[in-house]
């Protein structure tokens, strides 16, 4: 991810998500923020003395992963942090990117989108929750948000079907970097190929 002062950067990837936006209402958003479950085939007691933190409400052990995406539903960061067992919001607080936008906030007025999951963050736009109690203005705005958010929903769907490493659990160590490795690898194959 750009430099989070470096005002060009960050306006050319607020320039891709205004295009998507009705009437330019998220023109200052830089990435869209989600997490996503690696699957691991297993986790062994010889690499974590607690295998029951890896496994998610999903029914399978995983790793907690954090990706931004810009318009093009390219990854622009990612941070493999966590276990599986650890909700979206806390794995988010926990990268080094959430830290420095904690340190020292962001350029300008530049923020991110995120589901409902990441409640209140710096420079992080959720939608509103209670759904029936929502006035329609709040309603719209939802919708509005939908509309550049699902870009990181769409990335992580197009990574997992084209790349059938993630069609079954990570065969990797967790005492070893190869899962981060891994995943960062398939992140940038998934860039390249909608670059070319």
């Amino acid at each position: 991810f750009p430099a989070l002062d470096d005002d060009g950067a960050l306006r050319e990837l607020a320039d891709g998500f205004r295009g998507l936006s009705k009437n330019g209402l998220f023109s200052d958003c830089v990435g869209a923020i989600d997490g996503i479950l690696i699957q691991l085939a297993s986790v062994m007691e010889r690499d974590s003395s607690q295998p029951i933190k890896f496994y998610n409400c999903k029914g399978s052990y995983a790793l907690n992963v954090q990706a931004i995406a810009d318009s093009r539903r390219r990854f622009r960061y990612f941070c493999v942090n966590c276990l599986g067992s650890t909700h979206d919001s806390v794995t988010w607080m926990y990268t080094p990117l959430f830290m420095e936008l904690e340190k020292h906030g962001i350029c300008g007025k530049y923020f991110f989108v995120a589901d409902s999951a990441y409640g209140d963050n710096i420079a992080v736009c959720t939608p509103f929750t209670q759904s029936a109690k929502l006035t329609q203005e709040q309603q719209d705005f939802n919708f509005f948000l939908s509309q550049v958010r699902i870009e990181v929903e769409c990335a992580f769907g197009i990574m997992v079907q084209h790349l059938g490493i993630f069609w079954c659990g990570l065969r990797a160590s967790l005492g070893s970097v190869t899962s981060i490795i891994q995943v960062g690898a398939c992140m940038k194959l998934h860039n390249f190929c909608i670059d070319h």
